[in-house]
């Protein structure tokens, strides 16, 4: 009773178009790997896989409405779980544009009939009406994610075959984050020491960059991209290499480990 209640309080919300966007600068990657463990219970208990697949092409970081993202998959992954009894649940995620993301939900359960799935968005609908007694459920939840799916300018399209499974996808626009690149500040003994090696002709100066940041170093190594320069990733790789090599200067991360 409390969750039809609070969907149908949702559902009131989002009609009367008082939904407003709460845009917010966040990781997307960050708050799905909090997401899905809460589903991972879920989904052993009933023998069935849930993975998550997160392109590395994907942004870190994006700016848009978290809460309602959370809400929507949410929704999608709970309903998933739900109507699979053996197989898995696949959450993808696709870059459609520099502003624009897709998130899949696959599963592998019972599917919907080709003639339901129009009304699968309207308010209340059941596919059959023994699945609600089975599965329970308000018959709200598919129709406020797509009014949440439209407060985010995008939109929401289903697959499905009756007994292999189901995909429902849906897009949303999100505002590019302005990657910041710190500062490398230099201390005085490094600034001197890269003072004088300015001094020698370029090419045949020798820098070992003692960096475990992948970031970190790419940055340094642009600087030096005059030079002849070596990585070393930990604190042992730059013992070794300084014994086999001589190195005009070696740059170094105080906090290096081992």
């Amino acid at each position: 009773l409390l969750e039809l209640i609070n969907d149908i309080l949702d559902l009131a919300i989002i009609e009367t178009g008082e939904v407003k966007l709460e845009e917010e600068e966040f990781s997307l990657r960050e708050t799905l790997k909090k997401l899905i463990p809460g589903f991972k219970l879920q989904a052993k208990e009933k023998g069935i896989e849930l993975d998550l697949i997160y392109p590395d092409s994907l942004p870190s970081r994006i700016i848009s409405d978290k809460g309602k993202l959370i809400q929507i998959l949410s929704n999608l992954i709970s309903n998933a779980l739900k109507f699979t009894e053996k197989g898995k649940v696949e959450v993808r995620l696709e870059s459609l544009t520099d502003s624009k993301i897709q998130i899949l939900v696959k599963d592998t359960g019972i599917g919907i009939p080709k003639e339901k799935l129009s009304h699968i968005f309207d308010k209340f609908y059941q596919v059959d009406g023994t699945l609600r007694r089975k599965y329970q459920g308000t018959g709200l939840g598919l129709t406020i994610v797509k009014g949440l799916v439209d407060v985010l300018g995008g939109e929401i399209k289903t697959q499905s075959t009756l007994k292999r499974g189901s995909t429902f996808s849906f897009s949303f626009s999100y505002k590019p984050v302005q990657e910041k690149i710190e500062e490398i500040i230099l201390d005085k003994a490094q600034d001197k020491a890269l003072f004088k090696v300015r001094q020698k002709a370029r090419g045949d100066i020798n820098i070992l960059i003692a960096e475990d940041d992948d970031f970190n170093y790419y940055i340094i190594d642009r600087f030096l991209k005059d030079y002849t320069t070596s990585r070393a990733k930990d604190g042992k790789d730059v013992l070794e290499r300084i014994e086999k090599k001589r190195f005009d200067l070696v740059l170094m991360d105080i906090q290096m480990p081992e």
